[in-house]
């Protein structure tokens, strides 16, 4: 910005005028004059301008938590598509860009495993791409506003900047978003395949247990079947149904439901 406000500055001394920058004003009156039209115009009756630089916003071309949040029509249906956790992954994406957490530490393996390899994959992708982006160009205004008050009233011109229309690089954060998830999208389903394949593997292995587990045949009614699962979940030489259910609630529960009453 620096460029801009010093040509910008130098200009206003030059008409002799001091420049006063604004954070919030509506201009009354807009004239169709340029910048020098205007000066011209009113140099010889005021003594100073206000003047204020508009900038694009970096969350238009920066995707983060929000972008994830915030996505909608096909960037939302992938989203949802591809990744399960979506409710939380917002939180997972901030917290890789801050560069807050190592996913190697022992005390977040929790919190890390909860999500899927193709989750932090497209998590890792995107910071690399919000790491690449230019951010210096953000620095250059896409307007200029200037006014005086003149009888009471705010008069003055805008000029427009549309340098980052021609600027292939300064694409919208939705759209890159978007192009990211699309490029997974048959990885995603080829892992939706293998899931379903490991699953109904496990949920063989799970039955097989049961039925000849003797501690489960006690287990009458649908308390002490979730009291019974629940310690199964939390054994540690049964991790492996962790690989394929997300939770110990759900569809993990009604197999010892099934279980039982194929007992019976």
């Amino acid at each position: 910005m620096g460029s801009y406000k010093d040509e910008f500055l130098l200009k206003m001394h030059a008409h002799r005028i001091s420049a006063i920058e604004f954070s919030e004003a509506n201009i009354d009156v807009l004239l169709n004059q340029s910048l020098d039209e205007f000066l011209d115009c009113f140099s010889q009756r005021t003594g100073e301008v206000f003047y204020r630089y508009t900038f694009l916003p970096e969350s238009e071309f920066i995707i983060n938590g929000d972008s994830l949040s915030d996505a909608r029509g096909d960037a939302k249906q992938l989203l949802e598509k591809l990744c399960p956790h979506l409710t939380d992954l917002d939180w997972y994406l901030d917290d890789m860009i801050a560069g807050i957490f190592d996913e190697k530490d022992p005390e977040l393996a929790d919190y890390v495993s909860q999500f899927t390899a193709l989750e932090k994959k497209l998590c890792r992708e995107i910071c690399t791409y919000d790491n690449a982006f230019d951010r210096a160009k953000l620095d250059q205004p896409i307007q200029l506003e200037v006014f005086v008050l003149l009888q009471g009233r705010l008069v003055g011109v805008r000029e427009e900047y549309d340098w980052h229309l021609h600027d292939e690089s300064m694409r919208p954060a939705s759209q890159v978003l978007l192009e990211i998830l699309v490029a997974h999208q048959e990885e995603a389903e080829a892992a939706e395949q293998e899931l379903r394949k490991r699953r109904k593997t496990a949920e063989t292995r799970l039955t097989n247990y049961l039925l000849s587990c003797p501690k489960f045949k006690n287990c009458k009614n649908k308390d002490l079947r979730r009291d019974f699962a629940m310690d199964l979940w939390q054994d540690p030489d049964f991790t492996w149904l962790h690989e394929v259910f997300s939770s110990p609630y759900g569809p993990y529960f009604n197999l010892f439901d099934m279980a039982y009453y194929e007992l019976k």
